[in-house]
């Protein structure tokens, strides 16, 4: 069995940019309401900082999944949506894995697609046992294997 889940050092360094962005908005706020500073530089930041903080939220709370293999089957778990999705390895359509080098090394992405055009995304970087779902495929599912596209 294959349990990924987010690295912790990955959501600790959302958390912490969160939370930096969190005390900017705050202060912009202090500025605004309190010290009643309407000045341009204040709506520039509010029409940046508050899109940036929510979706930045959005994407740390809703974008939280775990991925399960388990006897040929994929169970991807969005614990705060609180669903569960199941997939077989016969509904694999295809994978891929994705790699692109970065100022300061590589970034590898598996790209998953089952049956009905659904995606489910994978990184090295981000997520713990990658290593153990890319040799898992390898070994399962060579067919659907389709090289990257460069």
């Amino acid at each position: 069995m294959i349990h990924s889940k987010p690295k912790t050092s990955t959501l600790t360094s959302l958390l912490l940019f969160l939370f930096a962005l969190s005390a900017s908005l705050a202060y912009i706020f202090k500025l605004y309401w309190f010290d009643g500073s309407r000045t341009t530089w204040v709506f520039i930041s509010l029409g940046f900082l508050i899109p940036t903080t929510l979706l930045l939220f959005g994407r740390i709370v809703f974008g939280y999944k775990t991925l399960k293999i388990h006897k040929d089957t994929f169970f991807v778990t969005y614990p705060i949506r609180l669903t569960t999705k199941k997939y077989a390895l016969n509904s694999l359509v295809k994978w891929t894995e994705n790699t692109v080098k970065t100022g300061n090394g590589l970034y590898r992405e598996v790209v998953l697609e089952f049956g009905g055009r659904k995606k489910i995304k994978f990184a090295d970087q981000e997520h713990s046992e990658y290593a153990k779902i890319l040799t898992y495929l390898k070994r399962k599912a060579p067919k659907q294997f389709v090289p990257e596209k460069t």
